[in-house]
């Protein structure tokens, strides 16, 4: 640690001040101004995980507590280790205080987020990191060869005219593009340090003082892992100038060829980091704030519980104002093609899923490749559930309606037959608004019914490979897709010997509602799934060390 000089306290980094603070007696220090002449300046406490291995280390050694990786807390103070120091530092800029209300005010946007991660006991377990970054530099060698395309239009009226004209462009670059970092420990995600990741170039020369009150992990990854990436941010950072400074209204496309990169690796910079770890039995999710930025990346599972809810109460909702509706009509045959529609959306739905969960949980890529953009997996992963929460709040409207309306039927046929359509029509507005009803012929109600399933059967068909790997890794359990596919028979053979008696179809109907229920928590699991990870395990875990401590 270092020692307060006047009192001998362990000094505190103020992130307000930007200072060294003594807790103790209050002074304040300059952070190269104080030194601790007892231990080497590259010597710093070490902290290993007991459960998954994970190490972090400090200047400090009584800020352990749990780990920032698995939420285990037996973390243990497993000695002093020299680690070569890196070349860079950027210092905290947002507190802890200010770290909070960044997560509380990101998930009061999330209705579907447990309650277990809103609680201030959680909040709480945010702890600052600082992540080491490779830093490269993109020297550049030669021109890009592309096409240009413009346009200009001329005349009014019937004498318009669009000229078209395309380009040969051959732009020279020459120079270099500085300070492209990537993060080099192996124990955070590519996926979310790319997602806070900043372009900013303030390093300031590496001090231990930084680290006081802070843990820092070190660089595990070789630097020439992420060359490909240092290429690619390199080329798009250049070819988004060389398309700014095109004259007039000449758009550019991709390059044909692009000039030579020379990348180089100049140092390392430990960036600030505020890293929480919820864990839920054997899965981890992970919340991460940019502690210079503010920029956040959260893993944000749905709990079932406020799903239903929330869902049930649009449905409510829905119910009294779809029955005040006038106009429309569907009957309880027809509402069968409405069945079959929603229950191939939702099998879509599920069978898209099988693929990434593939990638997610056999072949474990959790890293984000370079698209040449944002990388936004946690804000999609997120809007794909709500797709799915969507969907099923419009079958909670149906099925609540259809359940009573048997019922009634039971006891007042014509009466109950009458709400059923009034009701369960408003959810094919898009169909029917503005047009007198009327009833489809069997025909096409089994060919509706049956390309659903024909489309069903190719997802299914491809999905397998995958979907068996997954179930014998235990990771899928029952077959959705298949149940989802004996429903969809069903209605093919109800729509084909047509009953006289509407109840049938109810029957019929009700049962395809409730398979789409279940494939709803296939997504909602999947869902949860993706955005968690498995208790992480570092028996080889590097961090400069070929081998586990004692």
């Amino acid at each position: 640690m270092i020692a307060c000089p006047d009192c001998g306290s362990a000094l505190e980094f103020d992130v307000a001040k930007q200072k060294l603070k003594c807790p103790s007696c209050r002074q304040e220090y300059g952070v190269t101004s104080v030194k601790d002449n007892t231990e080497s300046a590259d010597t710093f406490n070490v902290f290993r995980c007991s459960q998954c291995g994970g190490e972090v280390y400090s200047n400090d050694n009584t800020i352990a507590g749990f780990c920032s990786y698995c939420g285990a807390p037996a973390v243990r103070h497993s000695g002093t280790d020299k680690i070569e120091a890196p070349h860079y530092i950027i210092p905290f800029k947002v507190d802890k205080e200010g770290c909070k209300k960044i997560f509380e005010e990101f998930v009061d946007k999330n209705n579907y987020v447990p309650n277990d991660y809103r609680l201030e006991d959680g909040i709480h377990e945010f702890r600052g990191i600082y992540v080491p970054y490779h830093v490269y530099d993109a020297e550049f060698d030669g021109a890009y060869h592309m096409k240009g395309r413009s346009e200009t239009v001329s005349g009014s009226g019937d004498k318009k005219k669009c000229n078209v004209k395309i380009w040969d462009i051959n732009a020279v670059v020459s120079g270099s593009i500085n300070k492209i970092t990537h993060d080099a420990s192996d124990a955070f995600d590519d996926d979310q340090s790319e997602l806070i990741n900043d372009n900013c170039k303030e390093f300031r020369k590496f001090a231990p003082g930084y680290l006081c009150g802070f843990y820092a992990d070190s660089a595990d990854v070789p630097a020439e892992e992420y060359t490909e990436f240092v290429k690619d941010t390199a080329y798009e950072r250049a070819e988004k100038s060389v398309s700014v400074k095109m004259p007039g209204s000449i758009k550019t496309k991709s390059p044909n060829t692009r000039p030579d990169v020379k990348v180089t690796n100049t140092g390392d910079v430990l960036k600030p980091v505020w890293f929480m770890a919820y864990r839920n039995n054997n899965r981890m999710a992970y919340s991460v704030i940019n502690g210079k930025t503010g920029k956040i990346s959260c893993d944000l599972p749905v709990d079932i519980k406020w799903f239903f809810g929330i869902s049930l109460a649009v449905s409510a909702v829905l119910f009294i104002v779809l029955n005040l509706l006038q106009g429309f009509i569907l009957t309880a045959k027809s509402s069968i093609v409405m069945a079959a529609f929603i229950n191939l959306t939702l099998s879509v739905l599920y069978n898209m899923n099988i693929s990434k969960m593939y990638d997610h949980e056999i072949k474990h890529r959790y890293k984000a490749r370079h698209t040449g953009g944002a990388v936004t997996l946690a804000n999609s992963r997120l809007a794909g559930s709500l797709t799915a929460i969507a969907v099923f709040a419009v079958l909670s409207v149906l099925g609540a309606v259809a359940v009573p309306m048997i019922t009634d039927r039971l006891q007042q046929a014509d009466a109950a037959a009458q709400a059923v359509n009034a009701a369960a029509q408003a959810g094919m507005t898009a169909v029917a608004a503005g047009s007198e009803y009327r009833e489809s012929g069997v025909s096409f109600k089994v060919a509706v019914c049956a390309i659903t399933a024909f489309i069903q059967i190719i997802m299914i068909s491809v999905s397998a490979p995958r979907y068996a790997v997954l179930f014998k890794n235990s990771t899928k359990s029952v077959p959705v897709s298949v149940l989802s596919l004996l429903a969809t028979a069903v209605l093919i053979v109800t729509a084909f010997i047509n009953p006289v008696d509407d109840i049938w179809y109810y029957i019929v109907v009700l049962g395809t509602y409730a398979v789409d229920i279940f494939t709803i928590f296939g997504i909602i699991r999947d869902y949860n799934l993706s955005c968690t990870r498995p208790l992480p395990q570092f028996e080889l875990y590097k961090g400069g060390r070929e081998h586990d401590r004692d």
